[in-house]
């Protein structure tokens, strides 16, 4: 396959069998990152055949200024599984609108 063939879903694909299979998320701290990137991961492979692109850019933001929001009102100490696990899937969302646009990095 040439380089110029690989979309966006293929991409995703390969990222979600690295964290399923690399020894980078064997930690049992990063359990919950992974399992709240690949819930993210999912929801975003949904939407890859559902969505036009400004649809989809403007759904995952909204979705990110919530996570913001929820973020900053968990207490880390108590709910820590629960703030990795929306770290994940932040960090999913950031990576997957980062391939779309670099501005969406930040």
């Amino acid at each position: 396959m040439l380089v110029r063939e690989i979309n966006l879903k293929e991409i995703i694909e390969r990222k979600v069998e690295y964290v399923e299979n690399s020894d980078a998320y064997k930690d049992t701290e990063l359990q919950d990152v992974k399992k709240g990137e690949l819930k993210a991961y999912r929801e975003i492979m949904e939407d890859l055949e559902a969505l036009y692109e400004q649809e989809f850019v403007e759904k995952y933001l909204k979705i990110l200024e919530q996570l913001k929001c929820q973020l900053e009102t968990i207490e880390y100490g108590t709910h820590a599984s629960q703030v990795e696990q929306l770290s994940g899937y932040n960090n999913a969302i950031v990576f997957t609108l980062t391939l779309l646009n670099p501005r969406y990095e930040f």
